[in-house]
Order: structure tokens, then sequence, then C-alpha cells
């Protein structure tokens, strides 16, 4: 039993290693997009297809990711909430806006 697991070892490992090489590029893609859970699930993703068929699944699967992340529109950072006092008249209320 332990010789198969030895036998087996270098390509778990390698299979993860080519899968963290191809999900880094969809990852730091969609970390500038500002869409991080997107990058999280491709680099999971590129992880275990890399596991299971090595860099041969990891790499279509991160470029699929990556085209999916580049079409999508990036998301605006959110705005600051501005509170108007009740006793505001409409030039204050336009002044802040």
């Amino acid at each position: 039993m332990s010789d198969l697991f030895f036998y087996f070892l270098p390509f778990i490992v390698g299979g993860a290693i080519s899968g963290i090489v191809c999900g880094l590029f969809p990852f730091f893609l969609a970390i500038k997009r500002r869409r991080p859970w997107l990058g999280f699930i491709a680099l999971n993703i590129c992880v275990a297809c890399g596991i299971g068929l090595g860099a041969i699944l990891a790499f279509p699967i991160a470029t699929s990711f990556a085209a999916a992340i580049l079409l999508t529109q990036p998301r605006e950072p959110k705005r600051k909430r501005v509170r108007i006092p009740a006793t505001a008249d409409v030039q204050e209320v336009e002044s802040l806006t």
C-alpha cells in the first residue's frame, strides 16, 4: 500500500503545483477587477483540476475563468452615504450631493 502512495505522490504534488500556477492568472485578474470571490473559486477549481489531469485540464479552466472575469463589468467602489438633516433646505441638499 505504501509503495502505491509513494508512486502517486509526485503526480499529485506536481498536478497541484501546475493548478496553482495556472490559477494565479485569473486570481490576480479577479482581484484587479474587484471580484475576489470569483478569483478564489477559479484558483480552487484550477488546483482540483490540476490534481486530476495536470496542466492539460487546469490551463483551459484558467483561460475560461479569465475570459469570464474580463467579460463581466468591474465593480465600482461603493459611494459614501451622505446623511441629510431633516431641517436642511433645498440649497443645502444640492451642495451635499
